[in-house]
């Protein structure tokens, strides 16, 4: 029984080692998903947008 969780333990080590992680950051991905044109493009993104102008913030997209 000791081997046979060895071996498991063994085997889940490699298979942990070939995981990627999952936060692989982009400029150009972020840009699509959280930019201000993205933004602009919807409602919801304008509302975003208006709050953030309201809240004073510098930035008001990526």
């Amino acid at each position: 029984m000791y081997i046979v969780t060895q071996v498991l333990n063994l085997l889940c080590h490699k298979e942990l080692e070939k995981m990627k992680r999952t936060y692989q950051p982009s400029k150009k991905r972020r840009r699509a998903a959280c930019g201000f044109r993205k933004r602009m493009k919807t409602k919801d993104g304008r509302k975003i947008i208006n709050r953030r102008r309201r809240a004073g913030r510098k930035r008001l997209a990526l």
